[in-house]
């Protein structure tokens, strides 16, 4: 995907397990915070290795959006544009 790992989020690694008759889980992924404004980007998160179960061509990869919350093009100016337009003049 377009985001990299160490750069945008921690690439992490692991087992998830599902009990009888569970068909959803979570796993955690940290993102990591800059003060730079990106486009949104993407990572995937790949199901492998599956035991005890099938798992269908569609459903062993996910895509993964990461949409920025800094302003465009960057926070240089974030607690001026906050405060409207008598923050904007004073820029």
């Amino acid at each position: 995907g377009s985001a990299k790992s160490g750069q945008k989020y921690r690439a992490a690694g692991g087992t998830v397990t599902f009990q009888d008759g569970e068909y959803q889980n979570s796993i955690v992924v940290d993102i990591i915070q800059d003060e730079t404004w990106s486009p949104t980007l993407e990572f995937k998160v790949v199901l492998s290795e599956p035991e005890g179960c099938i798992c269908a061509c569609d459903s062993k990869v996910c895509r993964v959006k990461i949409i920025d919350d800094d302003l465009f093009p960057s926070n240089k100016y974030r607690d001026k544009l906050e405060q409207g337009s008598e923050g904007v003049e004073q820029i």
